[in-house]
């Protein structure tokens, strides 16, 4: 356990010999999920009701939007940001 502990990223869950190295690349990568995109555009509604303006009635692009990284280009013509 203390071998894992200290071997493996706390943050990213990569070997810390493979995400401390300067000359990997790793590319971001996106996944959808609409569960979370209604929950996120309820407590956004949630919001606006109770008095924040910066509410919106529709989906912002990043509900349900979860952020990951990959060593490999999994989806080169996603052009997300």
């Amino acid at each position: 356990m203390i071998a894992y502990l200290t071997e493996v990223c706390p943050d990213c869950g990569n070997l810390r010999s493979v995400c401390s190295d300067p000359e990997r690349a790793f590319y971001p990568q996106r996944r959808m999920c609409y569960a979370s995109a209604v929950r996120d555009l309820t407590a956004r509604r949630l919001h606006e009701k109770h008095g924040h303006p910066d509410g919106v009635a529709d989906l912002h692009p990043l509900d349900g939007m979860g952020l990951y990284v990959s060593p490999d280009d999994l989806t080169p013509d996603d052009d997300f940001v």
